[in-house]
């Protein structure tokens, strides 16, 4: 695992082999909530080999539009606790990646109430609290990379992950539209760097210094990734998915 320099307001971005653009969790109770997604095409793209990671990436795959919210966190302490905490009550800007993986776990389960579900399913977490390890699937339960090489700690079989270097750089820097598209400087779809300003409706802006704050997800709705992903360029750590 890799930490990321990007993104802002929380530190996940969930990625999902799948088609739709949003899911519902927690559908009829009180905190029911929604995420957004964007697609990710062009299977087999080439890669760039940048230091965030070579971009290619062998199958489509869903990437979440935005970070998670505060309150799209929330939601799980409300579902596992029986509470309706009220928005602010609890914001991990500094979530740990074992937090982020649980948060992937609770939503491939389904968003229950239970809280065994937050500690398998993509990803399998022991020794909690203070010895917490990822412990590798069997061989033949392993997610198989693009290039063949398998990720222990991420199941074969997982709906909703955090993304590999990999599908986080070409989410964001990727050109698209054919398999030999190359790859943008910054994740706004240019080659010219962002202007660091407060939200604005530019279409080249992000949260950088000497902005001094994280600001809301989506602040800045026009500067948009080749895919439709907002803030790949930001002013907090991104974690990515925990890889051997």
């Amino acid at each position: 695992m890799r930490k990321v320099l990007v993104m802002i307001v929380m530190v996940i971005l969930l990625s999902i082999v799948s088609v739709s653009f949003a899911d519902t969790f927690g559908a009829g109770t009180f905190y029911e909530f929604t995420l957004n997604f964007v697609t990710v095409g062009d299977a087999g793209n080439t890669a760039n080999g940048s230091a965030y990671g070579d971009g290619e990436v062998g199958y489509d795959y869903r990437i979440g539009k935005t970070e998670i919210t505060a309150e799209q966190w929330l939601a799980l302490e409300r579902a596992i606790s029986g509470t309706d905490y009220p928005v602010g009550t609890y914001l991990p800007r500094q979530a740990t990646l074992f937090e982020a993986a649980t948060y992937c776990n609770w939503l491939h389960n389904g968003a229950t109430n239970d809280p065994a579900t937050l500690y398998t399913g993509v990803y399998q977490i022991t020794g909690l609290p203070y010895d917490t390890a990822f412990v590798a699937w069997d061989s033949a339960d392993q997610w198989v990379n693009t290039d063949g090489t398998k990720n222990p700690y991420r199941h074969k079989d997982a709906r909703y992950f955090l993304p590999n270097n990999d599908e986080f750089y070409k989410a964001g820097w990727y050109k698209g539209g054919g398999l030999n598209a190359g790859y943008w400087s910054y994740p706004t779809s240019t080659n010219v760097v962002p202007t660091t300003e407060g939200p604005s409706i530019g279409t080249n802006s992000a949260n950088y210094a000497p902005v001094g704050h994280v600001l809301a997800v989506g602040s800045y709705p026009n500067s948009v990734g080749p895919y439709g992903t907002l803030d790949q360029g930001g002013n907090v750590w991104e974690l990515t998915d925990p890889e051997a």
